[in-house]
């Protein structure tokens, strides 16, 4: 029971990252309360961020988005020598509930077993805006999924402006 309430409050918190203001507005609230205590779910959380982005405690929509999703999660934040930390870490099992920015393919090779096959809780029932995001923007759903169908993690999406994102570069 554990590892699906982890698994689809990962699907929604990842969502809301994502897609912060986009999708229906009604909120589900309340997913992740214990049903025997009505105490919240306590989750770690790991955010890779770049060494001039604001702490993350004062981005008011997390705590929102924790409110409305009955959890309680303790931040993690990462701004410098994530890739060499990373190997030991999850070598060891010492990974938070949820990743952000944190992780890529290889990873779900490399750790085979640490993390959790997301596939069977995206559904328009349980995580809407991610379906959602997958029905419109099909190469999101392309980029999520493994060559084995399963989903690990959800991709970033930015929209599709400009067509390309290639750099110029000029080595004088």
């Amino acid at each position: 029971m554990k590892k699906k309430v982890l698994s689809v409050v990962l699907s929604m918190a990842m969502a809301a990252g994502l897609l912060a203001g986009c999708g229906s507005s009604g909120t589900s609230g309340g997913g992740g309360e214990s049903a025997s205590s009505g105490e919240k779910v306590k989750l770690t959380a790991l955010f890779c961020a770049h060494a001039l982005t604001a702490d993350i405690n004062e981005f008011k929509w997390l705590q929102e988005f924790e409110d409305a999703a009955g959890v309680d999660i303790e931040w993690e934040e990462i701004h410098s020598d994530w890739d060499q930390t990373k190997p030991t870490r999850f070598a060891s099992g010492d990974i938070p509930d949820l990743l952000f920015s944190a992780t890529n393919d290889a990873d779900y090779i490399t750790y085979n077993g640490l993390f959790e096959d997301l596939t069977p809780y995206i559904s328009k029932e349980t995580t809407p805006n991610i379906q959602a995001m997958f029905d419109e923007e099909p190469d999101t759903l392309v980029l999520a999924k493994t060559p084995e169908g399963k989903i690990y993690g959800l991709p970033k999406f930015q929209g599709k402006w400009p067509g390309t994102n290639g750099v110029l570069f000029i080595n004088n």
